[in-house]
């Protein structure tokens, strides 16, 4: 998904970019055709009052996935509009928010750092924000972002056990929703949900295990969430 939407990723450094500056961002048209991205577990109250937040499945052995839903039409998001500006009021995901960073891979020292994608058009060595000081050290600029993108990161992984956990518990199942517009019927489908069934018939240890370990509440946020898919369906008819 992140290749929707970065072109040319780079590590950052002090020795490459010392004289580099960022504009900021006065659009968000790049996400525009963005109809889902992740969200990790900080986001899923703020983000449950604006989109319905999915699952990916885990059956093909990768790590699941917590997702906004922004649209159900593919490659549309209805929170996008026209001059690429974001709908006031309702919840943009960090995913989004933290675009040109990204963090990626480091294989020569096996470790995660910040990157940056050089495409974005507020690259430059003129005017913004500077990434570094004259003496090479992040600028508070910086350093802000790299925080914000170190805590996205383990908040992602922190996620992807919760979902982990979901799956072992065996509570989660395909997520169908049926919509009509114009005559015309049709179910989304293609990600995952809690069977709030297998959810109420857990032992009482379970249960107080998804208590005390913070899930219960996120699972309470998915399922509050879920609400907002008839929103979707409202968008879009308003839209055509």
């Amino acid at each position: 998904m992140s290749q929707q939407i970065y072109s040319n990723v780079a590590p950052l450094s002090s020795e490459v970019h010392k004289d580099y500056k960022l504009k900021p961002l006065n659009n968000i048209t790049f996400a525009k055709e963005i109809q889902s991205c992740p969200v990790a577990d900080m986001e899923f109250f703020p983000c449950a009052q604006s989109h319905p937040i999915l699952f990916t499945s885990l059956e093909d052995g990768g790590d699941g996935m917590a997702m906004a839903l922004m649209g159900i039409e593919s490659q549309k998001n209805s929170y996008v509009n026209d001059d690429g500006q974001w709908e006031a009021g309702t919840y943009l995901p960090a995913f989004l928010r933290r675009y040109p960073f990204i963090m990626m891979k480091d294989d020569k020292n096996d470790r995660m750092v910040v990157a940056l994608d050089m495409d974005f058009e507020g690259v430059n060595q003129e005017e913004g924000q500077a990434l570094f000081a004259e003496d090479g050290e992040p600028t508070e600029f910086m350093n802000g972002a790299m925080k914000f993108m170190q805590d996205y990161f383990v908040a992602i992984q922190r996620t992807q056990n919760f979902i982990k956990r979901l799956d072992e518990l065996e509570l989660l199942e395909d997520a169908n929703f049926n919509w009509e517009y114009q005559g015309k019927k049709s179910t989304f489908t293609g990600f995952k949900r809690i069977n709030e069934q297998k959810l109420d018939s857990l032992e009482e240890d379970v249960q107080l295990e998804l208590f005390k370990s913070g899930y219960y509440k996120l699972i309470v946020a998915h399922l509050i969430s879920l609400r907002k898919f008839q929103d979707l369906v409202d968008r879009k008819i308003k839209a055509d």
